[in-house]
């Protein structure tokens, strides 16, 4: 006999800006957090425009999950390619 277990899923998904190189407003998400709040989750490079966070974007992501101690769930699997290869 087989059982499945479902969980509910609430999603905030926070929007990159382009007049900021693609990267989240950190402020911004400071509001979205709260005690419901599980992990973040980082797509890098980010689809579809293709771009990559800057290493101090990243060092601030992680401070910001330190701060409000939450996991971070990283896809960073083009991480070792060279930009051309992925072009």
């Amino acid at each position: 006999m087989c059982k499945f277990w479902f969980t509910c899923v609430l999603l905030s998904v926070v929007g990159a800006q382009p007049e900021r190189g693609w990267e989240v407003d950190l402020e911004h998400c400071g509001t979205l957090v709260d005690e419901r709040t599980k992990a973040i989750i980082v797509n890098n490079p980010s689809n579809p425009c293709g771009s990559n966070y800057s290493k101090e974007h990243l060092l601030a992501l992680i401070a910001f999950a330190n701060k409000h101690r939450i996991p971070i769930i990283s896809d960073e699997v083009y991480g070792t390619l060279p930009t051309a290869m992925l072009l």
